[in-house]
């Protein structure tokens, strides 16, 4: 005889126990993470919030655990995510280059991250191409990797790195710099770093974004010694179907739109 628990045949529960969802992973997984990124990811009254953020939520939903994110400064997220203590801690939100290949295993990309530069309009800049950078004194986060062709500015600008999005402004708007290198989407990198300071917040028209970007996708990685490449398989797989259904850019686009992010 069939027992029943509610609605359910206990056999059924049985069974669903015994041979759980294909992509379903049991234990919660900690993502580490850059706690200053607006709006790719930040920390709000201590809670994580971003683009990156959501998208990890949907992932970890479709993959029936729970994404648990260690928000703090990038050096300390890279640190324990290289060297992790427990087999299920990873890091969301890091870019692959060559030092970061030979430690970790990456997921595909979850978020094509465009960083844009910002001028005082009074400056009348022209900038539209790497080679208008030369001479300029251009700020960017000293810990982040925007990609290859950034990488190549770098041998031609004055760089003036430093490591918070509104102290850049700050000096751009006192003529310290000549640039400044903020995350998108569009502007919302700048409104939100923006919002953080008064006198900013009254300057605001005084800032505008040059044509000339970099784009760098994010990932999720793990460490290679985790051995963790089943599991960014699922993670890949789920990613191909948040792509191909629109979830993820219909996450962005609501971000690009969004004119109250703090």
């Amino acid at each position: 005889m069939t027992r029943y628990l509610g609605n359910f045949p206990v056999l059924l529960i049985a069974l669903f126990l015994v041979f759980p969802h294909p992509q379903a992973c049991a234990e919660q997984i900690i993502l580490w993470g850059n706690f200053q990124k607006a709006p790719k990811i930040f920390l709000q009254n201590e809670e994580p919030h971003g683009i990156l953020v959501e998208i990890g939520d949907l992932i970890a939903q479709e993959l029936q655990t729970r994404f648990d994110y260690k928000l703090s400064s990038w050096a300390r997220a890279y640190v324990q995510a290289k060297a992790p203590a427990m087999t299920n801690e990873g890091i969301i939100g890091i870019k692959k280059n060559p030092e970061r290949l030979k430690v970790f295993d990456f997921s595909e990309p979850i978020y094509n991250d465009t960083n844009y530069l910002v001028v005082l309009k009074s400056s009348n800049l022209r900038i539209n191409n790497i080679e208008d950078l030369t001479g300029l004194r251009v700020s960017y986060n000293r810990n982040g990797y925007f990609g290859p062709e950034f990488e190549r500015a770098k041998g031609i600008f004055i760089d003036e790195a430093d490591t918070h999005n509104t102290i850049r402004l700050r000096r751009l708007l006192k003529g310290r710099i000549d640039a400044a290198l903020l995350g998108g989407p569009g502007d919302v990198g700048l409104r939100m770093a923006v919002a953080l300071d008064q006198e900013l917040v009254q300057s605001l028209n005084k800032f505008e974004l040059v044509p000339l970007e970099f784009s760098n996708p994010d990932h999720i990685a793990f460490a290679k010694s985790l051995k963790q490449t089943e599991l960014i398989g699922k993670i890949n797989e789920v990613i191909r179907k948040l792509r191909a259904s629109g979830k993820i850019k219909k996450i962005v686009d609501k971000y690009s739109r969004a004119t109250n992010l703090l």
